[in-house]
């Protein structure tokens, strides 16, 4: 994994390698005992302070991503995917929690609020999957006759 810092970005260097380590668990690039670099050594590569990068380490450490272990090293937690998950949603029960609160604020109800949410969630599960890479069909002239014709195209 290379982590690149955009030093024109508003984003700080800490978080920028912190969000670049946590995309790449997620991402399964790094797993659980993977070894990161020391904090001399990042920070040489990126040309940026050591306290910058121990930062980062420590923030990576608070949420259990990381484990420090002294000269040894960092290391990816074994259970850093679950952990990254754990604290998406979390992370993701507050902003809602703090959107719907200012949505109340201006005075929408309860029955409004419900059914915002779940137009928006139905707008959103309507829209194609990115990540799919195509969708078939087998109406018409009936799956057994198309579907070796599927398997040839892939």
């Amino acid at each position: 994994m290379e982590i690149e810092i955009n030093t024109t970005s508003s984003e700080a260097v800490y978080a920028q390698i912190v969000r670049q380590i946590r995309e790449a668990v997620q991402s399964g690039a790094l797993k659980g005992g993977h070894s990161l670099p020391t904090v001399r050594q990042l920070a040489g590569d990126l040309m940026i302070n050591p306290n910058t990068v121990a930062k980062a380490y420590k923030m990576l450490e608070a949420d259990r991503l990381v484990r420090g272990a002294g000269r040894a090293g960092t290391f990816i937690e074994d259970n850093a995917l679950m952990q990254l998950e754990l604290s998406n949603n979390q992370d993701a029960k507050y902003e809602l929690s703090a959107v719907l609160k200012s949505l109340q604020g201006k005075g929408l109800n309860k029955a409004q609020l419900q059914q915002l949410l779940l137009d928006e969630v139905e707008r959103l599960s309507a829209e194609p999957d990115p990540d799919e890479d195509r969708q078939i069909s087998f109406k018409g002239d009936g799956f057994t006759s198309r579907f070796p014709r599927f398997l040839k195209r892939t």
